[in-house]
């Protein structure tokens, strides 16, 4: 969940100094009794329980909170309308060490996995990605030459960024230097299926771009590495006059906080200083702080506006039932805007 508004009305957060995540005030109490990944090891009751058996004492075993979220499940498989033969595969258990893990594998991944700690929430793989997918692949299918893109907070199932990849751009992965390893594990396992991807998009040649991986957070100034990637990419996708490179940036579910907006706006308004360059941004519309990101950004020279031909894409999303089952129309939920700088 995103930023809440408490019992009298204020908004806000605070970091559970349990688990050291970021969590919503209004869902403090249940977050504590029950949610709280340092309560995995426990026997089903908080240490702040009197031992009865009360249902606001009883914690959530790891499996069903799978069954309530496909955010707690062990490893997706995400298929995309354009390959389904050939899914892409999400571990959200990093240190699963297999794609068929027994439950008692699980369980102990569980236990020893702190998503909040380790990872904030790059470790999940969130909806808006595919999303994404559905609109790259519908809008910027081409053979066309001179195209890179980034992808920003891009976690450990980076789908869009992999369908970029797929389109022939060549992409940079960006996230948390602790991210970072596990995206480019991610890829590695994916490698037949992005090619799959491409072939099914029945793009020549069938080389996909190339994915590379650099950590990037939010708010930092861009490193020299980074830098020598655009130079470099931008120079090999068009070679002798990189300006007329195209620069596509992606990010997808990176502001359903508002404290986030900033640093996001920071790091947006420099991408977006080279020329030909844009990008749209993806979320799943929760509360509403989503749509103050559009307002701060416009502080950094930056304009925006929301793409209406969105909602074939959202058509073709295979979104789990879980979250069908909380959002009945994904049209209202998901949206993509387009991001540029003003001249």
């Amino acid at each position: 969940s995103m930023e809440a508004r408490t019992q009298d009305g204020e908004e806000g957060n605070y970091i559970c100094s349990a688990c050291r995540g970021l969590v919503p005030k209004a869902r403090r109490r249940a977050h504590e009794a029950k949610w709280c990944p340092s309560l995995e090891g426990n026997q089903g009751v908080s240490e702040a329980s009197d031992g009865s058996m009360d249902e606001e004492d009883v914690l959530i075993p790891a499996e069903m909170k799978a069954l309530l979220s496909p955010q707690w499940e062990s490893l997706i498989h995400a298929e995309l309308s354009f390959s389904p033969k050939s899914p892409l595969r999400v571990a959200q258990l990093p240190k699963l060490a297999t794609d068929c893990p027994t439950s008692e594998a699980v369980a102990a991944a569980q236990a020893s996995y702190n998503r909040h700690e380790e990872h904030a929430t790059g470790g999940q793989l969130w909806w808006s990605e595919l999303v994404l997918s559905e609109y790259l692949a519908l809008t910027r299918r081409s053979t066309q030459t001179g195209r890179i893109a980034v992808a920003l907070g891009c976690g450990t199932g980076p789908i869009s960024a992999f369908t970029a990849a797929a389109l022939g751009f060549d992409v940079l992965c960006t996230d948390l230097p602790e991210v970072v390893p596990l995206t480019r594990q991610t890829a590695l396992a994916n490698t037949g299926a992005i090619s799959a991807a491409r072939k099914a998009l029945a793009l020549e040649p069938e080389a996909c771009g190339k994915l590379d991986f650099l950590p990037l957070p939010f708010g930092e100034n861009i490193s020299e590495e980074v830098s020598s990637w655009l130079c470099g990419a931008r120079e090999a996708a068009a070679p002798g006059e990189p300006e007329q490179c195209q620069l596509l940036v992606l990010c997808s579910d990176c502001i359903w906080q508002a404290h986030r907006h900033r640093p996001l706006a920071v790091t947006l308004a420099e991408m977006l200083r080279a020329p030909r360059a844009e990008a749209l941004i993806a979320y799943q519309l929760r509360q509403g702080a989503e749509l103050r990101f559009f307002e701060v950004i416009a502080h950094y020279n930056l304009k925006s506006a929301r793409l209406d031909d969105v909602t074939a894409a959202v058509d073709l999303v295979r979104f789990p039932p879980q979250l069908l089952a909380s959002c009945r129309d994904p049209h209202g939920s998901f949206f993509v805007h387009r991001v540029w700088r003003e001249s």
